[in-house]
């Protein structure tokens, strides 16, 4: 027997669907260990959602930025400070 997984969204969010994992990955699903699934005496799911409400609370803003945008302003910002540094070293007098 295959391992189940549960099928998520882009934001982590049960779908509700428990299939296996190689289907899953067959089809290109986003997906995690249904471990609610094997084991539904944990209560896992609640403490997920319940942490996810508290981070929410206490980072409002920051769930909804991906960090993957954070990163890429980074390296423009830096990219950015480079090319005008360049700009300025190359049309000053010389010494």
């Amino acid at each position: 027997m295959d391992e189940l997984v549960e099928r998520v969204d882009d934001q982590d969010r049960g779908l509700g669907m428990t299939v296996s994992r190689r289907q899953a990955v067959r089809e290109g699903w986003l997906h995690r260990v249904a471990v609610d699934a094997l084991y539904p005496g944990i209560g896992l799911e609640a403490d997920n959602q319940a942490a996810r409400e508290r981070h929410i609370t206490k980072h409002p803003w920051l769930h909804r930025v991906r960090l993957r945008y954070i990163w890429t302003a980074l390296h423009v910002g830096i990219a950015l400070t480079g090319v005008v540094l360049t700009a300025v070293i190359a049309l000053s007098p010389a010494w």
